[in-house]
């Protein structure tokens, strides 16, 4: 994703202009035509400006007693901050990346191990959707997907050889896993240099486009280059406030965040594949 600094005074946010999908050209254009067809688009792309406010309380008696207590307790709520960006990015309604994306459904009642062929046949599509609407303006770089489901992957084998492989990557697997390490690296890579994302923030209760009321999970196909993220250079801000309960002596820790994002400067620039095929995966 591509983190953009903002200024350090004020929530200023500058908003990226609009791109178009490749536009045509003729050789025989005037100049003044030809810009015209490539010119990006005038109108702006609108950012939500959003603030993420965890807070924790503490015992003053506990931090006086246990040395490391208010690292954890601070450790713990930059940790939430982060977990609840992360569940906007993919949630917040009409701006997030499963109700921007375009979808595409993937129909499969099996859900066992030997649908992953079919599986990847979907994210291949998905790939292809987004490479074909973005033509030369960026490439689609990441699948993004829950951990359940790439471990599904992970467990299955053809007749012979395993789906997955480890780093060492013989010529018969269909992917290199890199690290079972959560958090930003990347889980693996495909024969096609598409990565591997796992994100647990992703919902497994989905329904087909709803990201509530079924069993399902969803899959995202996007590009890096046009994924934008706006956070202030100091980032997250912590507040140790004892006034507040001070006559009962506690303290109370605030963590907050000013942040935007856009996954919309291109029209079909990602993909959420959805659908019965992505319900509760069984390892069997």
């Amino acid at each position: 994703m591509d983190g953009t600094q903002r200024p350090g005074r004020g929530l200023v946010v500058g908003s990226p202009m609009r791109g178009r999908g490749g536009g045509s050209y003729n050789g025989d254009m005037s100049i003044e035509t030809l810009r015209a067809a490539l010119a990006g688009d005038d109108a702006l792309v609108t950012l939500a400006a959003l603030q993420l406010l965890p807070q924790k309380g503490a015992w003053l008696a506990a931090l006086e007693q246990l040395a490391r207590l208010e690292d954890v307790t601070t450790t713990d709520l930059l940790k939430r901050v982060a977990v609840a960006l992360d569940t906007q990015l993919l949630s917040q309604a009409s701006v997030g990346l499963a109700a921007s994306a375009t979808s595409q459904t993937y129909t499969n009642a099996t859900v066992d191990t030997t649908a992953i062929p079919t599986t990847w046949k979907a994210l291949i599509q998905a790939q292809n959707t987004v490479e074909t609407n973005l033509l030369a303006q960026a490439s689609p770089s990441h699948f993004v997907m829950h951990p359940r489901r790439w471990n599904h992957f992970t467990a299955a084998i053809s007749s012979q050889w395993p789906v997955i492989a480890g780093t060492n990557v013989p010529p018969q697997s269909w992917a290199a896993q890199l690290t079972n390490e959560y958090g930003p690296s990347v889980r693996a890579v495909l024969p096609n240099s598409m990565k591997i994302t796992v994100d647990a923030n992703i919902s497994t209760v989905c329904l087909a486009t709803a990201l509530t009321g079924g069993t399902q999970d969803q899959i995202y196909c996007i590009t890096a280059a046009e994924s934008y993220l706006y956070e202030p250079p100091q980032r997250t801000v912590m507040i140790r406030a004892e006034q507040p309960a001070a006559t009962s002596l506690g303290i109370v820790f605030v963590a907050y965040e000013y942040f935007a994002f856009t996954f919309g400067r291109y029209s079909g620039q990602s993909v959420v594949v959805n659908g019965s095929g992505l319900a509760t995966p069984s390892f069997a």
